[in-house]
């Protein structure tokens, strides 16, 4: 292009940042970064300069480089004069941040906000930006960091007004269905989309549908309604060229088919699909995700112990592939799925190092549904171990099933279609252990009966097994 940048500087800028989304789109990753350098080599503002950093945090996200963009994040922030905390200073910081905001909202109802001005300040505007791409590398890398970039991003909205992006918002409802505040949570949600609808920015609108139907919506509503809301959010995410939302929206979407008991055939199906795409546009960690679910379903198709897939060979290349991707949501949530099929063969020893292992990992996947999973199968595992142990572990397990059954029962009360039948199973299964028989007959029905209303067939059938068991075991019927 010789002196071009010199002669024709809008036009060059223009056509270098157009190359570099293509590569990057395309999978390209290693052309696009040195089309960004060169971009970052010859742009003239910090803006120009922070909109190429942009880019590379999007593509070292994709191939889970997230060391490398939050350095980026940092360098970047520092010209934009919003430098980041360090380490140390995270939790006074989150503090800090959190009660700006509540100052901020006083007086306010959630869905005023999407009538607030529009943001005019370009350094406001670039920065909200390189703050919402960046959460995502942050939530896998740095549960505090994830924090301190939502909280600054909302205080950004509130102090400044809308824009596009508005990441921040959805990320925010995280936090609030995090903190136990699931109605806060589904309205802040809900805005995130509102305001990405009214600016038309579809790729806001994939991110934001991807967060609302995935981490928020299923503490207050059925959890089968969020296969609209990814469809809607996926398709959004194809028109506007977000690959890396549009990734993680059929990923989460693959967990949730697992979890609200669609057939195994129909979640192979769908998973093969799925596993295409997120394949083709380099998302390793959605890519982790579905192969984990594509594993799970096949050992429920087979058994673990079939000869022609073996399964715990398949776990181990799977494992080693999740940790050099850095993919600790995808092993924590494998964890979680391998648990339950372990418990459903009977294999508990294993079932609960299973379980326990993931009770270590649980901050990588906060108020994403297989949070409430791990809580439901962990009580039933140690019902289950119950009878055969020592005082000492009885004492600890009972103790702990307790714990999670005051928590199953406060979403149980945010959402009865979703939790409902879990929560009054495992109180049957402590009537079992109590010999509080006819409690426990009583419990199981009503299990039962709430399972099949809300179409969980698996949870319906589990109960109806527990139930049987029970049963049989008990001599004074």
């Amino acid at each position: 292009l010789g002196n071009s940048w010199n002669k024709y500087y809008e036009l060059t800028l223009s056509v270098y940042k157009e190359l570099a989304e293509v590569e990057y789109l395309n999978g390209n990753f290693e052309k696009s970064e040195e089309l960004i350098n060169v971009i970052l080599d010859n742009a003239k503002s910090d803006i120009e300069k922070a909109d190429a950093y942009r880019l590379l945090i999007i593509q070292y996200t994709l191939s889970a480089k997230y060391t490398e963009a939050i350095s980026v994040l940092r360098k970047v922030m520092i010209v934009l004069n919003l430098e980041l905390p360090r380490e140390e200073d995270y939790k006074v910081v989150i503090e800090n941040e959190m009660n700006t905001i509540k100052t901020r909202l006083l007086n306010k109802k959630v869905e005023t906000l999407v009538n607030e001005p529009e943001v005019t300040d370009p350094e406001k505007k670039i920065a909200i930006k390189l703050l919402t791409i960046s959460m995502p590398t942050s939530y896998y890398s740095s549960p505090e960091l994830w924090t301190v970039l939502v909280l600054k991003t909302v205080n950004l909205y509130l102090s400044f007004g809308n824009v596009g992006e508005t990441y921040g918002y959805s990320c925010y409802g995280i936090l609030m269905a995090a903190y136990g505040d699931f109605k806060s949570g589904y309205e802040f949600g809900k805005l995130a989309v509102t305001i990405s609808e009214k600016f038309n920015n579809k790729s806001e609108k994939c991110k934001g549908s991807n967060v609302f139907a995935n981490l928020i919506h299923s503490w207050v509503y059925h959890i089968k309604n969020t296969i609209e809301i990814n469809a809607d959010g996926f398709n959004a995410g194809l028109e506007s060229g977000e690959f890396q939302h549009a990734s993680y929206t059929l990923m989460n979407a693959s967990v949730n088919l697992f979890f609200m008991g669609k057939t195994v055939k129909q979640v192979q199906t769908d998973i093969a699909k799925m596993l295409q795409f997120t394949q083709k546009v380099q998302s390793n960690v959605a890519s982790d995700m579905i192969i984990g679910v594509d594993l799970i379903t096949k050992s429920l198709q087979s058994s673990m112990s079939d000869h022609e897939f073996d399964f715990f060979k398949e776990d181990e290349k799977y494992l080693k592939v999740c940790s050099a991707n850095q993919s600790m949501m995808s092993i924590c949530i494998y964890k979680i799925m391998k648990s339950q099929v372990l418990f459903l063969y009977s294999n508990l020893d294993i079932a609960y190092k299973e379980i326990m292992d993931s009770s270590s990992m649980l901050s990588f996947i906060v108020v994403l549904h297989p949070v409430a999973e791990h809580n439901f199968y962990y009580s039933l595992i140690l019902c289950a171990l119950y009878k055969d142990a020592g005082k000492e572990d009885r004492l600890k397990y009972m103790t702990q099933i307790k714990i999670n059954q005051k928590q199953m029962k406060i979403w149980a009360e945010s959402c009865a279609e979703n939790f409902l039948h879990k929560y009054l199973l495992v109180e049957a299964e402590i009537a079992r252990i109590e010999y509080k028989n006819w409690k426990a007959a009583k419990l199981y029905d009503e299990s039962i009966l709430e399972a099949r209303k809300n179409d969980f067939t698996q949870d319906e059938a589990l109960a109806n097994e527990l139930a049987a068991k029970f049963w049989l075991k008990t001599k004074n019927y």
